[in-house]
C-alpha cells in the first residue's frame, strides 16, 4: 500500500519516542481460506454497520483496501489456482485458469508455464491478478497481442454485500459480470476467484535501449523522446509493446516485449529508432533477447520474482496519450513530460500499447479511452521516508495542481487508469470510468443498495465522506 495512507503511524521510519499506533488501518481483519469466510464477515459487518474493506494482496497506490475503525476481508492466503484444460461455453472454448483472489502474478505465470501456455497479467510479479488489477481493467505486456487483462476474464465467482455466494457470467448476473471486468474494485461484491482465458505459449522477443544523460546532452534526450513517439504506431501495432522511463538520468526505452520474434525481428522493429540515433551520433547502450517462453522473457526483464525491479512506496498520477495526440501534438506532449521530470522527485514511466481491436470475452466496462489509447504515461514520485510528511504534501500539490493538469489539458475526452493515478484528481468519475460512469452506479445500487463496500474514487464512493478523524460518515 502506498505510504500515503500508511500515514507514518507505527513504521520502521517514525523515531523510537513517537507512539505505534493504527491510524489508517483496519483494526481487525479476517484471514479468508474459503468463501464462508467472507460471507461471514459481510454479514457482520452489515449487521452491526461497522465499515468493511477488502484486501486482496499485491498493490494498492490509491488506499483503497485499508480504512480507519474498519473490518478488513484479507484474501491474501486463498493463493492456489486451477487448471481447466478445456473451458466450454458459448463464447469460448479453450484453455483457462481459475485465479483465487490471492495468487501474485508472478506465481499465476509459473502455474501456466507448466502447462505450456502463458495468461494475461500485470508486469509486475507481485501483483494480484484477481483483485484490483483485472477488475480495475488491467494493461500488460501482453495486451497488444491480447487485449486488457479485463478482456480475458470468463467469470467471476464473489460474495454479494447480502452475503451471497454466487457466479457472474456473460450469461447470468451479466451486469455484474460487466462491471466487475473493469469497473473498479472494491466496491461491487468481494472476488473469491476469476476464471480467464489462456493461450499457448511460445517465443517472445524484447529489446533494451539506454539513453544515458552523462554521455548526451539534455536537448540530445528529448529529442529521442519524441522521435520514439513518433515510432510508436509502427511498434505496437505488430502486437508489440513497450515500458519506457524518463528520468533526469536517463531515458529508457524497454523492456519491449513482441510476441512471436525471434531476435532478428525485434531489431528490425526498433531499426527506425537505432538508425535514428546512430545517425545523430547519439550514444547508447543497446540489448536484443529471444526467448523461448513467456515466463522465460518475464523473468529476465522483470524478475527477480515475484517483487520486480520497481519500487511502489510513491505519489502517483497518470493519463492515456490518445493514438491521436501522439500523431498531432508530439512536442507538446513531449514539453509536458520534460517539465514532469524537471519536476522533483517525479519522472515519467510510458508504456507503448495497442488494445484497439482485441476482441473480450464479452463486453465489459474497461475504460473506453485505453482502446484510442497508445500510451499510458505514469507519474511515480518516489516516497522519501526520511523527509516530514508536510514536504511530500508539497509534492502531492504540485502532481494534483500543476502536473496532471497539464497532461489533461493536452488529452480532452481522455481518460487515467484508475490503478496508477492521483487520488486527489477532482475528475475521477469521468477520468477513471468514462461513459460507464452511471451504469456502473446503476450496478452497484443494485447489488450493494446499503453502500456497504467503500473505497477511494470507487463507483459509488460519493455515498460517504471521510471524517477529520478518519472516521466514514454518510454524505
Amino acid at each position: 500500500m502506498a505510504p500515503w495512507f500508511q500515514n507514518a503511524s507505527c513504521d520502521p521510519f517514525t523515531p523510537r519516542s513517537a507512539p505505534c499506533e493504527l491510524g489508517s488501518y483496519a483494526v481487525y481483519s479476517i484471514n479468508v481460506s474459503k468463501a464462508d469466510d467472507v460471507v461471514a464477515g459481510v454479514r457482520f459487518a452489515q449487521r452491526n454497520n461497522i465499515r468493511l474493506v477488502i484486501k486482496n494482496t499485491g498493490h494498492d497506490l490509491l488506499g483503497k483496501s485499508t480504512g480507519q475503525g474498519a473490518i478488513g476481508i484479507w484474501m491474501h492466503s486463498l493463493n492456489h489456482s486451477d487448471y481447466i484444460s478445456h473451458f466450454n461455453r458459448s463464447n469460448y472454448n479453450g484453455p483457462a485458469f481459475r485465479l483465487h483472489a490471492g495468487i501474485l502474478g508472478s506465481v499465476a505465470y509459473e502455474a501456466a508455464h507448466a502447462k505450456g501456455l502463458r495468461i494475461v497479467g500485470g508486469d509486475c510479479g507481485s501483483v494480484g491478478i484477481a483483485g484490483g488489477y483485472l477488475q480495475g481493467g488491467g494493461h500488460s505486456i501482453l495486451s497488444s497481442a491480447y487485449g486488457m487483462g479485463a478482456d480475458q476474464v470468463l467469470e467471476w465467482e464473489v460474495v454479494t454485500a447480502q452475503g451471497d455466494h454466487i457466479t457472474a457470467t456473460p450469461e447470468q448476473h451479466s451486469d455484474l459480470y460487466w462491471a466487475l471486468s473493469g469497473g473498479g474494485p472494491g466496491t461491487y461484491a468481494v472476488v473469491i476467484s476469476v476464471t480467464v482465458r489462456a493461450y499457448r505459449d511460445g517465443v517472445v522477443g524484447g529489446a533494451n535501449i539506454t539513453i544515458p544523460a552523462v554521455s548526451n546532452s539534455d536537448d540530445t534526450i528529448w529529442d529521442a523522446v519524441e522521435y520514439f513517439h513518433s515510432t510508436l504506431p509502427g511498434l505496437v501495432d505488430t502486437s508489440a509493446s513497450s515500458l519506457y522511463t524518463i528520468e533526469q538520468e536517463a531515458f529508457s526505452i524497454g523492456p519491449v516485449t513482441a510476441v512471436g520474434a525471434n531476435s532478428s525481428q525485434v531489431s528490425a522493429l526498433l531499426s527506425n529508432m537505432t538508425n535514428y540515433l546512430d545517425s545523430r551520433n547519439v550514444s547508447y547502450t543497446y540489448n536484443v533477447t529471444s526467448f523461448p517462453t513467456f515466463l522465460d522473457h518475464f523473468l529476465h526483464y522483470f524478475g527477480p520474482a515475484p517483487w520486480g525491479p520497481w519500487p511502489i512506496a510513491q505519489l502517483t498520477g497518470g493519463r492515456l496519450i490518445p493514438r491521436s495526440v501522439m500523431e498531432t501534438n508530439n512536442s507538446a506532449v513531449t514539453a509536458a513530460l520534460r517539465d514532469i521530470v524537471n519536476t522533483p522527485p517525479f519522472y515519467v514511466a510510458g508504456f507503448g500499447v495497442n488494445t484497439a481491436g482485441k476482441t473480450p470475452v464479452s463486453s465489459n466496462a474497461v475504460l473506453p479511452a485505453w482502446r484510442e489509447a497508445i500510451a499510458h504515461i505514469i507519474l511515480p514520485g518516489p516516497w522519501n521516508f526520511t523527509l516530514p510528511r508536510g514536504d511530500l504534501g508539497k509534492s502531492e500539490d504540485s502532481l494534483r495542481d500543476r502536473l496532471d493538469p497539464n497532461l489533461h489539458e493536452l488529452t480532452p475526452g481522455s481518460g487515467t487508469y484508475l490503478n496508477e493515478a492521483d487520488f486527489e484528481v477532482a475528475t475521477w468519475k469521468q477520468d477513471f470510468y468514462g461513459a460507464n460512469y452511471d451504469r456502473l452506479n446503476a450496478v452497484k445500487a443494485k447489488y450493494d443498495p446499503e453502500n456497504l463496500f467503500y473505497a477511494i474514487t470507487a463507483v459509488g464512493s460519493d455515498a460517504w465522506v471521510v471524517a477529520g478523524d478518519g472516521r466514514l460518515c454518510r454524505a
